[in-house]
C-alpha cells in the first residue's frame, strides 16, 4: 500500500480544494499565491510552509498583504531592489523613512500561524498558533488539548514536541504546550515604541545597512570582533535569528532612521534567563541616550512579556557609556573577566552584569 506524504497531501489540498474555493470567491491565482483584482491596491494572499515541517506533518502560515499601488510604486523608487509586484509572504517593515507617512499607512500585512496564543500577543510575530496538516489529512492537535484517556501512542508527536521531550524530559501536557508556544515562534521581536526610540523586527532592507557598520573599526572596537562582513553573511545571520529558538532580535529606529540593533540571546526557557547585546551602528547618533532607551524597552519586554527571571550581559570595562546605560536599567556588577579580549594591541577586561526581575520590578515602583 502506498502512503501519501504530508507534502503531497498539502499540494493536493491546495490544488483541488482551497484553490478552486478561493477562485469561486473572486481570487485569481494558483498554488500558494492569490490576489483580488483591484486598480488601486495590491490585495494578496499567500501560503508559506514552515521549517518545522516533516515527512509526516506540514506546518504552514497564511499571509495577507494589502498595499496601495501608489504606495508600492513610491516604495520601489526609494528601494529599487524590490520586485515589481509585492509578495504576501514577505513582511516589508515600516517602509523607507523618506516615504510620506500617509503612503506608508497604506500598507498592511498579517501572518497567521506559528505565533503565541492570544493572551501573550504583543504584536509583530507574537499572537499566532501553528497550523498543521498531517498524513492522516487532519489538523494536528495542540499537545495541550488531548482528551482524557489519550496515550502517547494515540497522538502522533510533532517534530517540535519530540525535540522538546528529548531536551527537557517528560512534562505534563499543559507545561509542554507552554514550551511549544515559546519554542515554535519566529523570533524577531514585536514593535516596541518608546519616547524617542522604536524597536522593530528586521526586514529585507536591513542587511545592506549593517555591512558598513561592522566594517567600521570605531563601531566594532567594543564588540570583540574586528573583521568586516559580506552582505550574504548579514542576510544569513538575520535569517538565523528569525528561525532561532533562543533569540529575540530587533532593529533600533530613532527619528525615522535605523541606527542599530539589539537582542536577547542564548535564552534558556527552562531556567528563565538570557543574555543581552546592543550595537549603535550610526555613529552620528552616539551620546543621545538612544541606547539607554532601547535597553529600557528590551528589559521591560524580557520581564513583562517573556517572563524571564534574569538577563545578563558583558561589556568592555573601557566602554563606560554602555556600562552607565546598563546600570540605569538596573544591571548590577557581578564580576570582571580579566584579559578576555585582545584588540588594538592589548588585552581588555570584561565587565559582567545582570538584573533580576524582582529588583527591576522594585525599581519601577520606587
Amino acid at each position: 500500500m502506498v502512503t501519501s506524504s504530508a507534502s503531497s497531501l498539502f499540494t493536493a489540498f491546495m490544488r483541488d480544494a482551497l484553490g478552486p474555493s478561493l477562485r469561486d470567491l473572486g481570487f485569481r491565482g494558483s498554488g500558494r499565491h492569490y490576489s483580488i483584482p483591484s486598480e488601486t491596491h495590491w490585495a494578496l494572499l499567500g501560503f508559506q510552509t514552515s521549517k518545522w515541517s516533516t515527512a509526516k506533518s506540514i506546518e504552514f502560515t497564511v499571509n495577507v498583504t494589502v498595499i496601495g499601488r501608489d504606495a508600492w510604486l513610491r516604495w520601489r523608487e526609494l528601494e529599487p531592489y524590490h520586485d515589481e509586484r509585492p509578495s504576501a509572504n514577505v513582511s516589508y517593515g515600516p517602509g523607507p523613512r523618506e516615504m510620506d507617512p500617509a503612503l506608508r499607512a497604506r500598507y498592511w500585512h498579517q501572518r497567521l500561524g506559528m505565533l503565541l496564543p492570544e493572551h501573550r500577543a504583543t504584536g509583530g510575530n507574537f499572537g499566532q498558533k501553528r497550523f498543521g496538516l498531517s498524513r492522516a489529512g487532519r489538523r494536528d492537535r495542540d499537545p495541550g488539548s488531548r482528551t482524557p484517556g489519550d496515550s502517547e501512542a494515540d497522538v502522533e508527536l510533532t517534530l517540535a514536541e519530540r525535540q522538546l521531550r528529548a531536551r527537557y524530559g517528560r512534562r505534563r501536557s499543559k507545561e509542554l504546550q507552554i514550551y511549544l508556544w515559546l519554542f515554535c515562534v519566529a523570533m524577531f521581536g514585536p514593535v516596541l515604541r518608546g519616547e524617542h526610540v522604536t524597536l522593530r523586527p528586521a526586514d529585507d532592507s536591513d542587511p545592506p545597512r549593517m555591512v558598513p557598520w561592522f566594517a567600521d573599526m570605531e563601531v566594532t572596537r567594543y564588540l570583540g570582533r574586528r573583521m568586516a562582513v559580506a552582505l550574504y553573511y548579514e542576510v544569513d545571520i538575520l535569517r538565523k535569528f528569525g528561525e532561532a529558538e533562543d533569540t529575540v532580535f530587533w532593529m533600533i529606529e530613532a527619528d525615522g532612521e535605523t541606527i542599530g540593533a539589539t537582542g536577547i540571546h542564548a535564552i534558556d526557557w527552562l531556567n528563565a534567563h538570557g543574555t543581552t547585546g546592543i550595537v549603535i551602528g550610526a555613529k552620528e547618533q552616539w551620546g543621545k541616550g538612544y541606547a539607554t532607551e532601547a535597553m529600557r524597552l528590551r528589559t521591560r519586554y524580557a520581564f513583562r512579556e517573556l517572563n524571564l527571571h534574569k538577563i545578563m550581559t558583558e561589556v568592555f570595562v573601557a566602554n563606560e557609556a554602555s556600562r552607565r546605560a546598563l546600570e540605569k536599567n538596573g544591571y548590577r556588577t557581578i564580576g570582571t573577566s580579566r584579559d578576555h579580549f585582545f584588540t588594538r594591541g592589548a588585552w581588555h577586561d570584561i565587565w559582567l552584569g545582570e538584573v533580576l526581575r524582582e529588583d527591576w520590578e522594585r525599581a519601577q515602583t520606587a
